[in-house]
């Protein structure tokens, strides 16, 4: 993705890559869903199913309080998260 930015007389222009991955937690703060009474570690393992069923790729990010904890495309997160709310 390209992002122009302008000021007065300057033009800037930047190469920003798009961000398709998310931990769970990101996901659903970017989604505004609340994970109370959810077990983002239980999520996380559907996320990673998932991932391995439909061929895409899982990361992992440094975390404190668990070490790594996994990243996974927002396609994925999305299916994981509609299930869990259809559940509620």
């Amino acid at each position: 993705m390209t992002k122009i930015i302008s000021h007065g007389n300057v033009v800037i222009t930047i190469e920003v890559d798009e961000i398709t991955h998310y931990t769970v937690v990101g996901y659903a703060k970017k989604h505004g869903i609340s994970l109370k009474g959810c077990y983002t570690a239980s999520l996380g393992k559907k996320a990673k199913q998932l991932s391995t069923l439909k061929g895409y790729d899982v990361s992992s990010v440094p975390d404190p309080k668990y070490g790594k904890i996994g990243t996974y495309h927002e396609d994925i997160l999305s299916e994981v998260f509609s299930e869990q709310l259809s559940r509620s």
